[in-house]
C-alpha cells in the first residue's frame, strides 16, 4: 500500500487539470499512462494483505475522484451527527495528514502541532473534533482503539484493504461526477469505478441531485448502492459591500469561487495555487499587493486560513462551509451502527 500511494503522489498532479472533464483532448493521448498506472495497482492488489478488525467502530469516508468532492465536509458532518445523537460516545478522526512532515501516531493538539507538521486537512479537522494523524492508517486506528475511542470517521482509506470497515461511503460531486471517466492521469479516477469502489455500499452526492450520474455508476460498478444526498451551506458571514479578492489552495478552486458567485459576494479577482499549498512569504506578499491594488479583502477556504500566518488572517476572511446530509438512509445506518 505504501508502495502505491508512492506511486499515486507522483502521478498526481498539483492542480486538477482542465482536460480531466473533457472527453477530448489531451486525456486522450495519455490513456498508455493510464494503462501503465492501472496494471501496477492491479499487481498491488495480488500481494496478500493481512485485514485488521477493530472493536473500534470505523465509519470510512472516501471518494473515487481526485480533486475535491466534499469529503472532508462530509467526515466533519457525520462527526457533528454523532456527537449530537450521542454526546458520551468518544469519536475521532483519523487522516494520513498529507504532506505533514509528522510521521505519527499524533492526537492533535493545536495549541502544540502545526498545519506543516500533522498536515493541513488534519489540522483542519482538529478544529471540529479530536483528530489523530499518522502516515498509516492502520497504525493510527490501533491507536485510536488503545485510546478506547468508540468511532473512528477514517477521512480517506477508501482503497486501504489492511482494515476491516462496518460502513464504507463513497463522496461522488453531483456536478463534476466522474470527469472523463478515465484513470489518472488521463482522468481523475483512481481506478476503474468496479475496482475503486470495491466494498463500498453507499453513495452520497453533493449536490444537486443527478439521477442519470447515479445509475452510470451503478452500471459501472454492477453493484445495488444506496444512495443519499447532500448539499453544502455557508456558515460564515460576509458583508455584501466589501470587494474581495478570492485565492485557494484546493482541489479545485473554481469549486470555492463558484460558492462566492452564488453568495453574490463582489470578487475582483481569484488566485490559484496547487492543492495543499504551503503559503510562503512570497505569496503572502503577492497577495497583499493584490488586495491592496485592488482595494480588496482577501478570502479564502477554512483549509487555506489554516495555513495563513497570524499577520494575514487579521485581513483575510474565512469561509466557513457545513455540509447536510437531506435524503437517504445514510444517518439511520450511522445511528444505529453507533448505538450498536
Amino acid at each position: 500500500m505504501n508502495v502505491f500511494k508512492k506511486i499515486f503522489d507522483r502521478t498526481l498532479p498539483s492542480k486538477t487539470p482542465t482536460f480531466w472533464a473533457e472527453s477530448e483532448g489531451l486525456g486522450q493521448l495519455l490513456l498508455p499512462l493510464s494503462l501503465i498506472y492501472f496494471l501496477v495497482k492491479r499487481l498491488l492488489d495480488l500481494i496478500p494483505v493481512e485485514q485488521h478488525t477493530f472493536k473500534t467502530k470505523i465509519i470510512c469516508v472516501g471518494n473515487i475522484t481526485a480533486g475535491g468532492t466534499g469529503k472532508t465536509p462530509t467526515s466533519i458532518a457525520i462527526y457533528k451527527f454523532i456527537k449530537q445523537n450521542f454526546p458520551n460516545k468518544k469519536c475521532a478522526f483519523v487522516t494520513t495528514g498529507y504532506k505533514g512532515d509528522a510521521y505519527g501516531p499524533i492526537l492533535i493538539d493545536n495549541n502544540k502541532n502545526t498545519a506543516d507538521e500533522v498536515g493541513d486537512e488534519a489540522y483542519m479537522l482538529s478544529n471540529h473534533g479530536d483528530s489523530i494523524m499518522c502516515k498509516s492508517r492502520l497504525l493510527a486506528c490501533k491507536f485510536a482503539q488503545e485510546q478506547s475511542y468508540d468511532v473512528i470517521i477514517l477521512d480517506d482509506g477508501l482503497h486501504d484493504k489492511r482494515i476491516k470497515k462496518d460502513l464504507l461511503l463513497c463522496v461522488i460531486d453531483s456536478k463534476y461526477g466522474l470527469g472523463n471517466g478515465l484513470v489518472i492521469p488521463a482522468g481523475p479516477l483512481r481506478d476503474r469505478p468496479d475496482f475503486a469502489i470495491e466494498g463500498a455500499t453507499d453513495i452520497l452526492m453533493i449536490g444537486e441531485p443527478n439521477p442519470e450520474l447515479f445509475k452510470k455508476i451503478e452500471r459501472k460498478t454492477h453493484k445495488n448502492l444506496a444512495l443519499s444526498t447532500a448539499n453544502i451551506s455557508v456558515s460564515s458571514e460576509h458583508d455584501k459591500k466589501n470587494l474581495y479578492l478570492a485565492f485557494a489552495g484546493i482541489g479545485r478552486p473554481e469549486k470555492f469561487f463558484d460558492t462566492l458567485k452564488n453568495m453574490e459576494l463582489a470578487i475582483v479577482e481569484t488566485v490559484s495555487f496547487p492543492d495543499h499549498h504551503y503559503y510562503i512569504e512570497d505569496d503572502i506578499e503577492y497577495l497583499k499587493e493584490l488586495s491592496e491594488k485592488q482595494k480588496a479583502r482577501l478570502i479564502t477556504t477554512e483549509k487555506d486560513f489554516t495555513k495563513l500566518p497570524e499577520e494575514i488572517k487579521k485581513i483575510t476572511e474565512c469561509v466557513r462551509i457545513d455540509l447536510n446530509i437531506n435524503s437517504g438512509d445514510l444517518l439511520n445506518k450511522v445511528k444505529t451502527l453507533v448505538s450498536s
